[in-house]
């Protein structure tokens, strides 16, 4: 049996990914964190930066506490204090559809993926 058992979606602003992407290198995700370009038009350039993947329970608990305070160990306090504000944040169970649960995250918050420019 996994532990992983959640399914989640996290997206934060352009402005905050930086500090985003070094929470989760602390809690032990590699350098591709918050990968997907987004923005409100869907064209460059991104002003959101998105992930999708499975959690487990410790992640869960984990990102619950440190919206109640807890600093996560490791996590720069001020790190924390740059993304808790503006997380967009989606926890389903591990079967919950990753593109569905992607995509009405990303309707809530008014942004899309980014979709390349094609030249004609």
């Amino acid at each position: 049996m996994t532990s992983y058992i959640y399914r989640i979606a996290m997206i934060v602003p352009d402005a905050q990914v930086e500090a985003a992407r070094r929470i989760a290198a602390v809690m032990g995700w590699g350098a591709g964190t918050y990968s997907v370009p987004l923005s409100a038009s869907g064209k460059e350039p991104a002003t959101h930066w998105g992930l999708s993947t499975s959690a487990t329970q410790i992640f869960v608990d984990q990102v619950t506490a440190a919206g109640e305070g807890v600093v996560p160990e490791g996590v720069e306090p001020a790190d924390l204090a740059a993304v808790l504000p503006v997380l967009g944040l989606s926890i389903g169970p591990a079967s919950t559809n990753a593109i569905e649960q992607f995509d009405e995250l990303c309707s809530g918050l008014g942004v899309s993926r980014v979709t390349a420019a094609t030249d004609p």
